[in-house]
């Protein structure tokens, strides 16, 4: 039974890129044969081994998600190192800038 890309991609809701993606190692390996954009099941697919690995695309992170990400990182390193400082200057009442500095450090590295 053939089928097109484009039903697939319809049936499954998914944009074309992820969809080749997914199809890639099934081709690769032979259970899927494609034709263009038709894909169809390879009846006379055999494997000596009980299982066979299909490796999965991998999942890329939107530029959204990554520039999020970042700010949230960004943000907790911020509040960690203040929260570090009040705590060092609340300990020693007077520290010189430097002495500030290499205790943020190593208070950082654990």
């Amino acid at each position: 039974q053939v089928v097109t890309v484009k039903i697939i991609q319809s049936k499954l809701q998914i944009d074309s890129e992820e969809l080749q993606k997914a199809l890639k190692p099934l081709t690769d390996l032979g259970v899927l044969m494609r034709d263009g954009d038709d894909v169809a099941v390879n009846e006379g697919f055999k494997n000596k081994r009980v299982r066979i690995k299909v490796t999965q695309p991998h999942h890329t992170e939107q530029a959204d998600d990554s520039e999020s990400t970042k700010k949230a990182v960004d943000t907790d390193r911020r509040l960690f190192i203040q929260a570090s400082i009040v705590r060092i200057i609340k300990s020693r009442q007077q520290i010189n800038h430097t002495d500030l500095i290499t205790q943020v450090i190593q208070l950082s590295k654990g």
